[in-house]
């Protein structure tokens, strides 16, 4: 006899991936057969505001077989952890310190399936030996796809970066946080840098942006060739600063032997200068994506530099620009067009803090027969702005800037005049001329006088 749709494990365990956790309570009761499918999909994944759940403690040991993504708060007893765990795929583990550092070797020990792995160090790590057992625990996670260490104060000896990504040689993505280079104790032989052209290591996150604490970079690139993306990240004390100095430039260059296939660069709450980033950018000769968040630079500055750098012209694909202000940057309206006219590769272009003219888009459009060159433009976050309230439909314009009609206006009713929207049509024209763009993302703006 055919099974009923229901008795059939695959599509109950694929319908349970697009139920809510309130919903899989429900299913779980229904039957036995339904039980273990649903309970494990609300078991699947443990996130942090769970912890603070009274019943979810007790619960944990009969239920933990199930739980593949484990995300700890970075204070919670060692005992309530436990070691329990035996299939989990992604691992962020409570603060590192002397009281539970014996469980979380045990852990990874016991799950050698954990591809995405977050420890947070209370202190540089304990004595020698507690430090090579803990990167040996960790070098032997052969599965490991993404890990990322952070904590007060964590010293990285030189090599010992080196060591951990020639035993991980299928980790793609690593990012670094509050690291600072140190020196070796007395006695401690340095680890032996061998470069393995196999690392498939694609993206480095890191606030070890300081002259100080450049090898640090320097050390994991050398033993990445396949690097794509280098992120700089906002430090927690301090800015991260990238000012143009002889020791930049040394830096670049190496970056740029080291490295051929780097084309992803990235900022986040930096200070900068346009030299820094002209030298930088000198390490990413065929720049394929750029992002840029709340950093020191005017974006008409960043865009300059961006269009001097000729050599990304043929592979320049994404590009944004964000600012946690609302505040628009109208002086960069000139390189907004150049870099629109220019890079034929463009995708997608987020400039929310950017404005241009309608009346200067029909005028480029007017000069140069387009304004928009590369036909797989799919994303423009951007605002264009008119005259007045009245050079496009009010539909268009944000809520809070919808004009009200006023009757008043019109002493005779039936002499009203359908609305010439001729400028707005004029911009319009050219956005359809994109077969694959999306143009929600374009907003349409007005100024008064």
């Amino acid at each position: 006899m055919a099974k009923a749709i229901f008795e059939i494990p695959e599509i109950v365990l694929n319908i349970a991936k697009y139920l809510s956790p309130a919903d899989l309570a429900q299913a779980c009761r229904v039957s036995r057969s339904w039980f273990v499918p649903f309970v494990s999909q609300l078991w699947r994944s443990i996130q942090l505001d769970q912890w603070i759940d009274g019943n979810l403690a007790p619960a944990l040991p009969r239920y933990s077989a199930f739980v593949r993504e484990l995300r700890c708060p970075r204070y919670i007893e060692p005992e309530v952890l436990g070691a329990q765990f035996e299939q989990l795929t992604l691992f962020r583990a409570p603060l590192l310190d002397n009281t539970n550092i014996d469980i979380f070797k045990q852990i990874l020990r016991e799950n050698p399936n954990i591809n995405s792995l977050w420890v947070v160090f209370d202190r540089p790590l304990f004595t020698a030996n507690e430090r090579d057992e803990f990167f040996e625990s960790v070098a032997g996670m052969s599965k490991l796809r993404s890990l990322h260490f952070s904590g007060l104060g964590f010293p990285v000896y030189p090599g010992e970066l080196a060591h951990l990504l020639n035993k991980l040689t299928w980790l793609k993505t690593l990012v670094l946080e509050e690291c600072y280079y140190s020196r070796l104790p007395r006695g401690t032989e340095p680890t032996a840098l061998t470069i393995e052209q196999s690392g498939h290591l694609r993206s480095l996150s890191t606030d070890c942006f300081r002259e100080d604490t450049l090898d640090i970079i320097l050390e994991i690139t050398q033993c990445s060739p396949q690097l794509e993306q280098l992120v700089m990240l906002e430090a927690t004390v301090y800015r991260t600063n990238i000012m143009m100095s002889p020791r930049l430039e040394w830096f670049a260059e190496k970056l740029h032997s080291y490295c051929q296939h780097l084309d992803q660069l990235k900022f986040h709450a930096c200070d900068l200068d346009q030299n820094g980033l002209a030298c930088l950018l000198s390490a990413f000769p065929k720049l394929r994506k750029f992002e840029f968040t709340d950093c020191s630079m005017k974006h008409g500055e960043i865009l300059a530099q961006i269009i001097q750098h000729e050599s990304c012209r043929d592979s320049f694909e994404e590009i944004s620009l964000q600012n946690s202000s609302s505040r628009m940057d109208p002086t960069c309206a000139d390189e907004v067009f150049l870099l629109l006219r220019k890079f034929t590769k463009l995708k997608k272009v987020s400039l929310t803090q950017c404005k241009l003219l309608a009346l200067d888009f029909v005028r480029s459009q007017e000069e140069f027969g387009y304004v928009l060159a590369s036909r797989d433009l799919q994303v423009l976050s951007i605002t264009i702005t008119g005259p007045n309230k009245k050079w496009a439909p009010p539909e268009v314009f944000p809520e809070k800037y919808t004009p009200i009609r006023d009757d008043a206006e019109d002493e005779d009713h039936d002499l009203i005049q359908v609305p010439d929207y001729h400028l707005y049509n004029a911009v319009m024209e050219e956005f359809e001329r994109q077969p694959k763009l999306d143009r929600s993302a374009i907003r349409f703006d007005y100024s008064w006088f």
